[in-house]
């Protein structure tokens, strides 16, 4: 759940309205723990990238499905950026880069 959703659910659910400081406080631990399953937005704020050139790499990145959207790992998405460090450090010392399909 994103952080505006979550304080907008506890404004909608809540008979008396959240405070600021407890909004203040879902923000903080919210972005204090780094999220272990990302959605496709998700995915590109983590890699610093445009929805777009995720969604030109999804054959590559691993991911799994629920409820009919793709879902990534952070952890199985670490290790697919390690094997892309190698292969392009490879890549450097000779052969060809290999880009994401387009």
């Amino acid at each position: 759940m994103r952080i505006p959703d979550a304080v907008r659910l506890l404004r909608e659910t809540s008979l008396v309205s959240p405070s600021r400081e407890t909004e203040e406080a879902i923000r903080r631990g919210a972005a204090a723990t780094p999220a272990e399953v990302f959605d496709v937005e998700g995915l590109a704020a983590f890699l610093g990238v445009e929805v777009d050139d995720v969604r030109r790499c999804l054959d590559e990145i691993p991911c799994f499905q629920v409820a009919g959207k793709l879902r990534f790992r952070r952890s199985s998405v670490e290790r697919w950026i390690e094997q892309r460090e190698r292969t392009y450090a490879a890549a450097r010392r000779g052969s060809r880069i290999r880009v994401c399909a387009g």
